[in-house]
Parts: structure tokens; sequence; C-alpha cells
């Protein structure tokens, strides 16, 4: 949906600033106890139950979620620095209004609350300095079981609730990278909150599947203190409450360095991302939008570079194969990307 403009004068391939306004308004499903979670805003959208989900177990989960606001966003420019910086537009849903509303089989029933809670969650994609990304397999627990969406990935939880503070500055607005650190530190053991974790936002993706519709994702980069295939994680690492039963017991290495300087292997693994089934649905866009910044800046330097010069060396593939590959038919089989992509085993 969004990501840096490549043509500003100081492009960078993240927004090293992120902003949010806050919106009092929540949607939430009838009978649950979100309604009495924290103090409850005075607009607030109540949609039907038409799943006849239970809410009295004590054992269930409603918290206090980020929802996507109107048009959700608007890009900016520092007028001193020239940095670009994206102001997210958010409000409140809770995960049962999402069940009740975003689920295909819900938003047959839910009327004209069909698709209205709107969740934004958040998707981390950390690489190593070499531009090889680590991905970490998700649990048999969570939705998506068994397949890769990010180095880690969650929600912003805007109320607290026992053992964790809301997702909040010091001015009670949401910070979204503060929740995208947390969920690092409770799932991995890592650290983002250092300089030379270089976190920042890449942009906003809207993905939609057989599970949820219309659902938004914030999705970040990071710098990883090590080689992405030498990360292993001490099991004492992960929080036991809020980071361990997400984690399954592989992760993936992309080799994206590679995947740039060779339009074959582009090609092939652009196939392998509209296709595979190991990935969760805003694992591919989060994986697009960063091939898709990555190669805008690229071109862009080389712009640059040739207004310079008389000759420059043409770039070995750009946007626009890009943009036809993701028209062409899908392969009958997943291509062979041996040597790009790996799996190793995340536990220590």
């Amino acid at each position: 949906m969004t990501w840096p403009d490549m043509n500003a004068a100081r492009a960078t391939p993240g927004f090293p600033v992120v902003g949010a306004s806050y919106q009092p308004y929540r949607v939430v499903m009838e009978g649950s106890p979100a309604r009495s979670v924290r103090a409850e805003p005075e607009d607030v959208r109540l949609v039907p139950n038409v799943l006849g989900t239970a809410t009295s177990n004590p054992l269930t989960f409603d918290g206090v979620l980020p929802r996507w606001h109107g048009p959700g966003y608007r890009l900016e420019l520092d007028r001193l620095t020239g940095r670009q910086k994206l102001h997210l537009c958010v409000a409140e849903t809770t995960y049962f209004a999402l069940r009740a509303t975003q689920e295909p089989d819900a938003a047959a029933l839910a009327g004209e609350a069909a698709r209205c809670s709107r969740l934004l969650g958040l998707n981390l994609l950390a690489l190593d300095q070499d531009d090889i990304i680590l991905l970490t397999r998700r649990s048999d627990y969570v939705v998506y079981s068994g397949c890769y969406s990010g180095t880690v990935t969650g929600n912003a939880e805007f109320a607290p609730r026992e053992g964790l503070e809301g997702d909040l500055d010091n001015d009670g607005l949401p910070d979204l990278l503060a929740a995208i650190a947390r969920e690092a530190r409770e799932e991995l053991g890592l650290d983002l909150t250092t300089e030379d974790s270089q976190l920042a936002a890449l942009g906003v993706i809207e993905y939609a599947s057989e599970t949820e519709l219309e659902s938004h994702a914030l999705v970040a980069t990071a710098r990883l203190p090590t080689p992405a295939a030498d990360i292993r994680v001490a099991r004492s690492a992960p929080d036991p409450v809020e980071g361990l039963w997400e984690l399954g017991d592989q992760f993936m290495t992309i080799d994206l360095g590679t995947i740039l300087k060779n339009a074959a292997i582009g090609r092939d693994f652009v196939m392998w991302l509209r296709s595979s089934e190991d990935l969760a649905p805003q694992g591919a866009g989060s994986l697009l939008l960063l091939l898709t910044a990555r190669l805008e800046l690229r071109q862009r330097q080389a712009a640059r570079v040739h207004a310079q010069r008389t000759s420059t060396h043409p770039e070995p593939w750009t946007t626009c194969e890009l943009a036809t590959w993701l028209e062409e038919p899908l392969p009958s089989r997943l291509p062979s990307l041996h040597g790009v992509i790996g799996h190793h085993s995340l536990w220590r």
C-alpha cells in the first residue's frame, strides 16, 4: 500500500521516522470482555457475534489491537532534514471483532459490518550484513501454522494485560516500532533498541487469504547482530508466556543480495514467492514489498550515477521485469532455489 518514495532527495530503504495519530474509535464484538478493558472510547461500533464465539471463558483472548483507520496513512517530509516519515492513523479493534468481520464465513454473515475490523498487524524482516533475510517458522498453535511470515510477527497491544504493558509512548499514543521490538525480544531474545539494529518501517501491505480478508501489516526491517545462518536461539531466550508457544523448530534464510544480482534467479524467486505454500500471505507480501523498495532504490541510485557519467552498467533486472513476472502464469512446480533459500534448526 505504501513505502518510501525513492524519487525523494534523501531516499532510504525504509522510514527512519514513524508517527501515529490515534482515533478514539473501537470495533468490538457483542458480548466481548474487551468492552470492559481500559477506558472505552466514546465512539464504539458493536458487531454481531455471527460465529457464536464463546465470550464467557476466562481463558479466551480479546485484547485491544490496532485498527487501520480511514485512509490509514499519509507520507510526510521533514523540511529541515529531508527525511521521509510514515504517519499512521489507527483506532482500535479486537481479536473477536476480527473473527466476526474478517473471516470469510463470518464476513458473509456480518452484513454491513463485514471487514470493518481492519486489523493492522506487525511483521519484521531482519537481515544480516550480507542482505540475507531470516524468517522463523510458525508453531502449530497459531494461525498459518507451519508457515513462514517474518523474523517475528505479532500485534501491538493498546491495553495492558497481566504481565504486559500497552505499546504506547510517553504521550499515550501507539508506538508500533516499539511493539515490534517487544515482539522480537519476546520471541527470539533479540534486542532491537540499539542503533546498530537499524529498526525502521518499510511500509504497509494489505493481504487476504482463506482465513482472513483485507488485513493490513506494518512491515519493518532491522539488522541482525550475526550472520543469519548462524543464528541459534536458546530455549530460555523466548518469553515462555508471550513468545515460546508461537515458534516452530526451524528458520529459513533467503539470500536477497544474490536474488537482486541475477535476473534468472530473480524470476525464479518471484515465482516461488507467488506459489510457495511455505509462506503465510503476510510473509509473501512483506518479501514482495522489500523486493520492490530495493529495486526502486537501486534504479534511482543508478539514474543518479548515469547523470554524472556517459556510460553505466545496466541493472541485472528492474521493476519492469518484476511487473511482468507478477502477471505470468504460475509455474506447474516450484523453481529450485538451492543456494538462495536455506532451512536451519532454530534451537541451540
